[in-house]
């Protein structure tokens, strides 16, 4: 998984389409916060969701320093944005475990997002204070709330009434959609061509590094 992850990293770089995403992201915000909010709790927990592994990091961090963000700083909150989803690769080492030592799946995946409910805000606010210090965290001390809540909400949500192994994806998704709401509140130029291009360029890379799971 790991080595089709860097493949696709250096195919997605030679082809330009690093940039591509980078540049369409600017198009749909100019707001850095909600460009690394969105990517962070929202586009990395949908890929680490369904592909596992770190595949996020090797996603996120290219399109981070692509924006103009801190080598160094885009490492870190590449990295920071991988713990929010402890259900990688639709919750394999979950379903996995629980089944070796005979507990309950539902429970498990539901205790665990209570548990971190707590974290993923922690995380979150930890990746804005790397952007910009403490004057950046506290000026979007409500993004953070709202955006952490709601993914942290409706994993509890989906755990419990819907699936373990799906839960990531759809919080990721339900986050996406806040983003979506948000960017078209700050800028109603936006058409829906623009999302559908972007959408289209990262589903690349949920479904190359995704081959692992037909695996026997």
């Amino acid at each position: 998984v790991i080595f089709f992850g860097v493949l696709l990293f250096h195919l997605m770089n030679e082809s330009g389409k690093i940039n591509d995403i980078s540049n369409q992201i600017k198009n749909l915000t100019n707001d850095t916060v909600l460009q690394i909010i969105i990517l962070s709790i929202g586009i990395s927990p949908l890929i680490e969701s369904t592909s596992g592994f770190g595949t996020a990091f090797l996603v996120i961090t290219p399109i981070l320093i692509s924006l103009g963000i801190n080598n160094y700083k885009a490492a870190c909150i590449g990295i920071l944005s991988l713990l929010a989803v402890p259900w990688g690769a639709l919750a394999t080492g979950t379903v996995i475990g629980t089944e070796i030592v005979n507990l309950n799946l539902k429970f498990v995946g539901f205790l665990t997002a209570i548990l971190t409910f707590t974290t993923i805000v922690f995380f979150l606010s930890t990746c804005l204070f790397i952007l910009g210090g403490s004057k950046t965290l506290y000026k979007n001390i409500f993004k953070t709330l709202i955006y952490a809540s709601s993914f942290s909400l409706t994993n509890i949500i989906f755990n419990y009434f819907v699936s373990v192994e799906l839960a990531g994806v759809f919080s990721s998704l339900i986050t996406l959609l806040i983003g979506i709401i948000n960017i078209n509140i700050q800028n109603k130029n936006i058409s829906i061509k623009d999302y559908r291009y972007l959408a289209r360029l990262l589903l690349q890379y949920i479904l190359v590094p995704n081959t692992h799971l037909t695996l026997p």
